[in-house]
């Protein structure tokens, strides 16, 4: 058969240099390096040395032309090995065989002046191009009438330890210008690493999935080039969306985002990006209510190292949240009792917080999957076992080690029995639960190496159909005792409160019982004055000046005053002391008898009044008559110098739903809100002596509203008249 001259093949032939010296440490690679040179240059003298040292000898010995050697060398590296043989033989060929980047390795190896420089690992075209480049005469061989022979490939399996080794072997036959087969060029390539890499892959990814599903968690990147996205299938489920329902993209990412937190969101990750730096952001699910999410991803970069895309994982943190949102309210209503013990409270909410903020856990993601899975089974701050159905650990994470104070070998050998406090026998039915339902979550007791017995939550749910399983422990000590000092902390605020509240009861009934007995000695004396004012003024009238007649009314008016003021006390003492008979109470009409009375007093004042009908409520008749009479006496009064008097009573929507509120809105001279807490303290007015008054009405008003467990406020303005507001409890008991 004629050889095809149109597939002209090139090949090495060596004319003048036919000696290689090859100085590499690991025997493989002489190996590996042996063949290649042999196939591709087949009249190269090949000779071997495993150090700087024996090649420096052999050189001396053989004297090749070419010197092939690695940098990293035993008792004498490459490059000072290269600088001797430059002094012995300055016209030799120098090849350089190394991974490294060092410059100064590189700027070291110019100035001794190598010929080529070839990085590892080594490819073929690369290494021909440096033994061509070293002198090497390369001929075309079609020029000389040999053509490409019938190429042929194989695979093939050798046995060596630790396993099977695949070869890939590939060989051209070369032919002389008569077509006899001259010799063959072939390659080898071991697809050993290869292969089991695609098996690790599959593998990690795998069992990515399954932590990631255990942690409800999810994992994504987005590629910064195109703006594309990739997303786990948890993340779809994470995010509310169907599989595939959309593109994953930002956009579709960004409206899955709760709207009150997209701008927030969209800032982290826009931060990100202009730093280069690492993404952490948190964020409502859009439309399922209040399911929060955590992210966080670090950048990944090209050779130029630019970023070319973010790689990171999603969890759903609403668990934390809530609990950090049920502490919150704890610490409010423990504020709200007693003020002393609030700063203590809040320190402790702070602490548990922070706690909860520890207790994420927050993983790295990598970009090979089993990176990432072992990245997210490490890094847990919680103890994480890969175990079997019937108890065997097979492996456990480093907070594992930490919880029970062994190393990942004693927990092996420990087992499940091992590590449960055998005084907690509800192990057997936990496992038939777990067995039943694929999954189970229960407190135990576990011990430590010490012996030492610490209480933990247990997940555990099986991850194969062969029984092995996951389980995740959790220790919830702190949170134990941090449970039991708030409900003894509530327990002793309570009691506080008891105290407090009788000592406050025991003071009122005191001042009440003072009040009511000094008003009764008072009018005794009062009365007295009267009396002799009177006759003096009967018996001596016509005989007084008219300034002794004028003291006489001055003196009948203040004893006037004070039996009123005397009237106001008794009254006040009253309410704080009359029992209470509860009844519904027509507002409506009491507010419509009131106002009558008041036209009737003064009927050449004109007046406009609105009284909204069916305003019920529960109450004391008696004490809500008085409330009434007292917050309309006081709007007519204040009302007195407008033309026409405006009075409108009616219902306010109330601030709690378990409350009826009301309001009394008059045109009158209104006050300053800067005094407001002083309307009704006892003795406290906002306004001079030309509006007659005592200052006792407002704060009776106060008192009945107390005694029904109601609240009393207002609001004005100077000049625009004022408005009061009550609200009592509805379908509740009242004191």
């Amino acid at each position: 058969m004629k050889p095809d001259s149109t597939h002209a093949n090139k090949c090495f032939v060596t004319e003048e240099y036919n000696s290689v010296l090859i100085v590499v440490k690991d025997r493989e690679e002489q190996s590996t390096l042996s063949s290649i040179i042999s196939l591709g240059c087949p009249m190269f003298d090949l000779h071997m040395a495993k150090d700087g040292e024996e090649g420096l000898v052999l050189f001396k010995q053989v004297r090749p032309h070419i010197i092939i050697t690695d940098l990293g060398l035993p008792r004498l590296d490459g490059l000072s090995m290269a600088e001797e043989i430059r002094r012995i033989e300055p016209s030799v060929e120098l090849i350089i065989l190394s991974c490294s980047t060092d410059l100064i390795q590189i700027n070291r190896a110019l100035s001794i002046g190598i010929h080529c420089y070839v990085p590892k690992p080594i490819k073929l075209p690369q290494l021909y191009e440096a033994l061509g480049a070293s002198h090497l005469k390369v001929k075309d061989l079609s020029a000389h009438g040999i053509a490409k022979g019938a190429q042929q490939r194989s695979e093939q399996r050798q046995r060596h330890d630790p396993g099977p080794t695949g070869l890939v072997t590939g060989f051209a036959e070369c032919f002389d210008s008569s077509g006899v087969a001259d010799y063959a060029v072939g390659t080898l390539q071991d697809l050993t690493e290869t292969e089991d890499m695609r098996q690790a892959l599959r593998a990690s990814e795998k069992l990515l999935r399954l932590a990631c599903s255990a942690a409800n968690a999810g994992a994504f990147q987005w590629d910064m080039h195109t703006n594309r996205n990739e997303w786990s299938d948890e993340l779809w489920g994470l995010y509310g969306l169907e599989p595939n329902s959309c593109e994953p993209c930002y956009q579709s990412w960004l409206e899955s985002v709760h709207p009150e937190d997209r701008a927030t969101a969209e800032q982290k990750v826009h931060e990100a990006v202009a730093t280069e730096g690492e993404l952490y952001a948190e964020w409502r699910v859009n439309g399922t209510g209040e399911r929060w999410l955590l992210s966080r991803a670090r950048p990944l970069r090209d050779e130029h190292g630019k970023v070319a895309r973010y790689i990171g994982i999603v969890m759903d943190i609403t668990a934390e949240k809530k609990v950090q949102q049920e502490l919150l309210r704890h610490r409010d209503n423990l504020a709200s009792l007693v003020e002393e013990r609030t700063r203590e409270l809040q320190e402790k909410n702070r602490a548990l917080a922070t706690e909860v903020r520890q207790r994420r856990t927050v993983e790295r993601s990598l970009s090979q999957s089993q990176a990432r899975f072992r990245a997210l089974f490490e890094y847990s701050l919680d103890a994480i076992f890969l175990a079997e159905a019937h108890g065997v650990v097979l492996s456990a994470n480093q907070a594992a080690c930490n919880l029970f104070d062994m190393t990942e070998e004693e927990l092996c050998r420990a087992g499940r029995t091992g590590l449960i406090d055998p005084s907690d026998d509800r192990l057997d039915a936990v496992c038939r639960e777990r067995d039943l339902h694929g999954s189970v979550r229960n407190e135990f007791r576990f011990k430590r190496k010490d012996g030492s017995v610490f209480l933990a939550e247990m997940t555990s749910f099986l991850v194969d159909k062969k029984g092995k399983y996951f389980v995740i422990i959790r220790d919830i000590t702190a949170s134990k005792r941090a449970e039991a000092e708030i409900l003894s902390l509530n327990t002793t605020l309570e009691l506080r409160v008891k105290e407090r509240t009788a000592e406050l009861e025991a003071a009122i009934k005191e001042i009440e019982s003072f009040s009511y007995s000094v008003s009764h000695d008072l009018r005794a004396p009062l009365r007295h004055i009267n009396n002799y004012s009177a006759i003096i003024a009967e018996e001596l009238g016509a005989s007084l000046t008219a300034e002794a007649q004028h003291y006489l009314g001055r003196m009948a008016e203040a004893t006037s005053r004070m039996g009123t003021l005397i009237d106001h006390l008794l009254e006040l003492t009253r309410v704080g002391r009359t029992a209470m008979h509860c009844a519904r109470v027509d507002l409506s009409a009491l507010a419509m008898t009131i106002t009558a009375a008041l036209q009737a007093g003064d009927e050449k004042r004109q007046l406009e009044v609105k009284i909204e009908e069916g305003l019920d409520v529960e109450g004391d008749p008696i004490l809500l008559r008085q409330l009434l009479e007292n917050l309309f006496d006081n709007a007519w009064k204040y009302s007195a110098k407008q033309p026409i008097t405006k009075l409108e009573f009616g219902r306010k929507l109330p601030m709690e739903p378990s409350e009826a509120c009301f309001c009394l809105r008059d045109n009158g001279i209104g006050f300053d809100m800067t005094y407001s807490d002083k309307l009704f303290r006892i003795f406290e007015r906002l306004h001079g002596a030309e509006y007659a008054g005592t200052g006792i009405g407002l704060a009776t008003v106060k008192r009945i509203m107390e005694r029904h467990g109601g609240r009393v406020w207002a609001e004005g303005s100077v000049g625009r008249g004022a408005t009061f507001y009550f609200a009592l409890p509805q379908n509740t008991t009242v004191a």
